[in-house]
């Protein structure tokens, strides 16, 4: 079993440096991965997917609170 099989990880800032390294190694432990991040870049949830891992991308600005809600 992966250690993180069974969990959802959100990821904001998921799109490069740390926050892509974060969501390609928990897909690869086994999270569902959902990436935030403020760039319409879905060079990271290409990747996750084509490992073979449940992932989404979200188009929002964590800062703002009402594009949190929505």
């Amino acid at each position: 079993m992966k250690r993180f099989e069974n969990k959802v990880a959100f990821i904001t800032g998921g799109n490069s440096g740390i926050g892509k390294a974060v969501a390609v190694l928990m897909a690869r432990e086994g999270a569902k991965v959902v990436i935030a991040d403020l760039k319409e870049n879905r060079e990271t949830l290409e990747e996750i997917l084509k490992e073979g891992t449940d992932a989404k991308f979200i188009a929002c600005d964590v800062s703002n609170h009402e594009e949190v809600e929505s």
